[in-house]
C-alpha cells in the first residue's frame, strides 16, 4: 500500500518503537514508586520530557506529558476560563476562528455556553489563512481567550502566528491567555517556542512519528500572568505537576521523546525530501486538472487539491486498494457532511466532495509517488 495521509497521522518511526519495546519488557516500573525500577522508569520520562522540550525551545518544567493534542487543548482551554472566572466581573470574549479544528471549536463551543461567554468566530481568507482584518475587528479589551491553531489540519495552511499574536498583545484584555493548537505543525515546521508569544501550545506525538495516545501541553504564562499557574481541571494524584494526574504511561513518554529526538536531527532531510515528493505530486496532478484548494503557504507535504469531476472519479476508482489517502478530515470522516473548513473557504459541499487530502512523509519512496501518479494516466 502506498501511504499518502500523514496529515491523519504518521508511522512510528523504527527507533520509536524499538525503545518502547525495550520500556515495555525492560523498564516497565511505576515512574512515582520509590524504588529501583520506578526511579529508572522516572528517570526515562524526564530524559524524554527534555528531549521536548529542547526540540519546542523551552524547560522541561514548561511540559506536561497529555493522551495527545486534544485532552492538551482541553486542560489549557478549561484551565484559561476557571483563571479568568476567578477574577470575577463581567464575562469575557473568547475569540478564535472557524476552521479551528473540532476538538478545540468543541471545547470552546462548551465554554461558551456553560458560562454565558460569547465565542468570536474570524472567518477564513481565500488563502485559507483567518482573515486579518476580520480577526482585528473581533479584538476588543473584553476578549480574554484567544485559541488559534499553528497548521490547518485539512489544507495544511500555515497561519500567521506571530502577526495574530501581535494583534491580540495590541488590542485584547492584557492579561489575556492564547493558545495555540501545533498538533500539525511539529515535525514540520521549526517550532521555537522562546521566539512565539503564546502562553498555551497543543501538540500530539503520533504526528510527526511517535505513538498514539500521548502529547503534552507546554504552559508558558506571559505578561502580567507570568507569576500565576492555571487552575486545576483534573483532580487525582500529583504526577504531572497535578495538572494531568494519573499514572504516568512511561513507553509512551519514552515514545514521543524519541520522536522529538529523531525531528531535532533530520528536520533539514525530511524537509527537503517531502517538499520535493509532494512538489512531484503538485505539478503531476494539476496537468490532469486539480488545483490547490487554497493558495496560502503550506507545510512540507501537504497538499489539498480539489478535483475536477472525471479526475475525483479516476482517484477513487484507480487507486482503491493501492493508495491511501484522505476524501476529508479524518475527523469528519462518516458524518455525511463537508468539512466545516471547506464549507469556511467558501466551497459548495458537491466542490467539498471532490476535495482530496495528500500528505508525504519520511518513509514515503520517490517510486511510490510516481506509482500513484501512473495509475492516474492514461497509457
Amino acid at each position: 500500500m502506498i501511504y499518502l495521509d500523514h496529515l491523519s497521522t504518521t508511522p512510528c518511526a523504527p527507533e520509536v518503537i524499538e525503545a518502547m519495546r525495550s520500556s515495555l519488557e525492560e523498564r516497565f516500573g511505576n515512574p512515582s514508586s520509590a524504588h529501583a525500577l520506578g526511579w529508572i522508569a522516572r528517570e526515562e520520562v524526564e530524559e524524554s520530557r527534555a528531549t521536548l522540550a529542547r526540540l519546542l525551545g523551552v524547560r522541561p518544567q514548561r511540559v506536561t506529558l497529555t493522551s495527545g493534542a486534544t485532552e492538551a487543548s482541553y486542560l489549557a482551554l478549561e484551565g484559561a476560563m476557571s483563571a479568568i472566572l476567578s477574577e470575577g466581573g463581567t464575562p469575557s470574549s473568547i475569540l478564535s476562528q472557524r476552521s479551528e479544528h473540532s476538538a478545540t471549536l468543541g471545547t470552546l463551543q462548551a465554554l461558551s455556553v456553560r458560562h454565558g461567554v460569547e465565542l468570536k468566530l474570524a472567518p477564513l481568507s481565500p488563502l485559507g489563512q483567518v482573515d486579518i482584518e476580520a480577526f482585528a475587528d473581533r479584538l476588543d479589551p473584553s476578549v480574554k481567550l484567544v485559541s488559534v491553531m499553528h497548521v490547518n489540519n485539512e489544507l495544511g495552511v500555515i497561519q500567521p502566528i506571530e502577526a495574530l499574536t501581535q494583534l491580540v498583545r495590541e488590542r485584547a484584555h492584557p492579561t489575556c491567555l492564547i493558545h495555540v493548537d501545533g498538533a500539525q505543525a511539529v515535525g514540520k515546521l521549526n517550532v521555537d517556542l522562546s521566539a512565539l508569544d503564546v502562553d498555551l501550545y497543543s501538540l500530539s506525538a503520533h504526528k510527526f512519528y511517535g505513538p498514539k495516545g500521548v502529547g503534552a501541553l507546554v504552559t508558558w504564562l506571559r505578561g502580567p500572568r507570568a507569576n500565576t499557574s492555571l487552575p486545576r481541571v483534573l483532580f487525582g494524584g500529583g504526577q504531572e505537576r497535578g495538572v494531568r494526574p494519573g499514572t504516568v504511561a512511561t513507553h509512551q513518554a519514552v515514545g514521543i521523546g524519541v520522536a522529538a529526538g529523531l525531528v531535532s536531527a533530520r528536520h533539514s532531510v525530511d524537509l527537503e525530501h517531502t517538499s520535493r515528493l509532494s512538489s512531484l505530486l503538485l505539478s503531476e496532478l494539476s496537468a490532469l486538472g486539480a488545483s490547490l484548494t487554497a493558495e496560502g503557504p503550506r507545510v512540507s507535504g501537504a497538499l489539498s487539491l480539489r478535483c475536477p469531476p472525471a479526475l475525483y472519479e479516476r482517484v477513487v476508482d484507480r487507486w482503491a486498494g493501492e493508495v491511501i489517502f484522505s476524501q476529508s478530515s479524518a475527523c469528519h470522516s462518516g458524518k455525511g457532511s463537508p468539512s466545516h473548513v471547506l464549507s469556511a473557504l467558501g466551497l459548495s459541499a458537491e466542490e467539498a466532495s471532490r476535495v482530496i487530502r495528500l500528505c508525504v512523509g519520511r518513509y514515503t519512496r520517490e517510486d511510490e509517488v510516481k506509482r500513484a501518479i501512473s495509475l492516474l494516466q492514461d497509457t
